[in-house]
């Protein structure tokens, strides 16, 4: 039910605190934040299991790739030199081609 101008206006002359544009619904932004709370929290178990089967992985091969790795468990940190090594094959620009 909308307070027409006519009441607005009375209403404002006999008691400000009423008029329309004060009026707010009470406790609608805390509802709000809850329900964002309530929503990241429902996601991030989601997103915890995708970061460490999808990132995790990800990162795991690019520090890998930087090293020389032997089965025996021994690792050699190599840096650029694999992708240098790489881009001086030319078996592997064949295989791209």
């Amino acid at each position: 039910m909308s307070i027409n101008t006519r009441t607005r206006n009375t209403l404002a002359g006999r008691h400000p605190e009423l008029t329309a544009p004060q009026l707010k619904p009470f406790g609608a932004k805390k509802a709000r934040s809850r329900e964002a709370l309530a929503g990241i929290l429902f996601v991030l178990p989601t997103l915890i299991i995708f970061g460490l089967f999808k990132f995790l992985p990800i990162f795991g091969a690019g520090a890998m790739s930087l090293t020389e790795y032997s089965l025996n468990g021994d690792f050699e940190f190599l840096g650029a030199d694999n992708y240098v090594r790489l881009a001086e094959d030319p078996n592997f620009w064949q295989a791209c081609a």
